[in-house]
């Protein structure tokens, strides 16, 4: 057990040097609250990015034209490529090995939809039944369906409508079975889906109804499809078939396959793994930034030890010329390293956990959801992983306090008592 007057002289000692010992505990409790915020801050975004991909298919791709930049066998730049239904043709025969659910897609934005005395502006976009486990899209409970194929051979005008388009034009009456206009055009709502962002107002209508109603023709503006692989995470293999479907339209509309503007096409799988790798990398960033500021803490807690040690040379020969055995001289400087790294890592942890749990509580109050575009979501850290870090600071610590401690028992008594303050 140790004395009572043990920590009467670790208290002197530390009073001594109040302002080094100040700046040490500053360093330490620095040091562990900045190892904390930026781990916090990395698994925020990393939890961010986790809730954007939540519920998308990692093979999933989106396709869309555009029009020339480049130059092709003579033809003109900035000719218009349109996608139709033979392109749809050319996925299903010539791809059907590599996709597996396909959806073409028309897009109309800005309609003006109006239920009762209730109006709003939404997108309205044409698509078929595969499109719904393309995007996972989730229905209401009890909320009707989606699109069927029926509904696109018999080119029905039907709607399935997303969440906030019912809270904001139905209230509290149920939707399904109801009139709604979208520019003067009269749909039947069919269904509600629940993943649709607070910012993002979408309805869907089957693709047929859309070319007929918009006057599109056989014209598409844009195809979604899951890819088939060999290997899941195989950005390569992705890659070969997407070159292979740019090829193969390249051909049929008669542009360069390495024109950019006039086909663009959005892979999933290939920015699903940058991302990772990227958060990869930041965590690695962040545990060096993080570990570099535990060892300025810890050389300095290096530091006063061996200015505490060297002050008080004289006294510990003093001691040791008394018959103070080495030990309790030991122990003494090695208790009071224990002392400023647990208190004020502790100090640090504390600040670092409460901040980090402070701003979770603020983040997690603001509507979230897969698509609602957020990037920075419950910037919490693992308790064990603080607690860890604090414990290994002691242990660098005792380290610390232990080499002057040791250096000071090996002097004889009578060159400590020689030894000028």
């Amino acid at each position: 057990m140790i004395h009572f007057q043990l920590w009467d002289e670790i208290y002197a000692s530390l009073r001594r040097n109040k302002l080094k010992t100040a700046l040490t505990g500053f360093a330490v409790a620095w040091g562990i609250f900045m190892l904390i915020v930026l781990l916090a801050a990395s698994n925020g975004l990393k939890n961010g990015m986790a809730l954007n991909y939540k519920n998308d298919s990692k093979l999933a791709v989106w396709v869309w034209s555009g029009r020339t930049n480049l130059v092709y066998n003579g033809l003109p730049t900035n000719r218009s490529v349109q996608f139709t239904n033979k392109n749809l043709d050319i996925l299903q025969k010539d791809f059907a090995e590599n996709i597996g659910e396909l959806s073409p897609i028309v897009d109309n934005n800005n309609k003006t939809v109006v239920y009762g005395n209730e109006k709003d502006v939404y997108d309205v976009r044409g698509v078929i039944p595969e499109f719904m486990p393309i995007e996972a899209l989730e229905m209401e409970p009890n909320q009707g369906r989606f699109i069927n194929q029926y509904d696109c051979d018999a080119k029905r005008k039907v709607a399935v409508i997303s969440s906030n388009l019912v809270q904001g034009l139905f209230k509290d009456e149920p939707p399904i079975g109801k009139q709604i206009s979208v520019d003067g055009l009269m749909f039947t709502v069919i269904g509600v889906f629940k993943n649709a962002s607070s910012w993002q107002k979408l309805l869907y209508i089957p693709v047929t109804t859309a070319q007929q109603l918009y006057g599109y023709g056989d014209k598409i503006d844009e195809f979604s499809f899951n890819l088939i692989l060999n290997n899941e995470n195989s950005v390569e293999e992705s890659k070969q078939v997407m070159e292979k479907i740019t090829q193969r339209f390249a051909t049929f509309h008669q542009f360069d396959a390495e024109d950019t503007g006039a086909m663009g096409y959005w892979n999933t799988l290939e920015r699903f793994l940058f991302t990772q790798s990227l958060f990869a990398g930041i965590t690695i960033f962040v545990w060096i930034v993080g570990i570099g500021t535990l060892i300025a803490g810890i050389v300095g807690i290096s530091n006063i030890m061996l200015i505490s040690v060297k002050e008080r040379t004289r006294e510990f020969g003093i001691r040791r010329a008394l018959g103070a055995p080495p030990s309790s001289i030991l122990s003494m400087v090695i208790v009071e390293s224990i002392l400023i790294t647990s208190f004020f890592g502790y100090i640090g942890m504390v600040l670092g956990v409460g901040l980090t749990e402070f701003v979770a509580y603020f983040t997690n109050q603001i509507p979230t959801d897969e698509n609602s575009g957020t990037f920075f979501y419950n910037p919490t850290v693992d308790l064990n992983l603080v607690l860890l870090a604090t414990l290994l600071l002691v242990i660098a610590g005792v380290v610390a306090g232990y080499f002057p401690a040791r250096k000071a028992i090996k002097i004889k008594p009578i060159d400590a008592l020689r030894n000028e303050q």
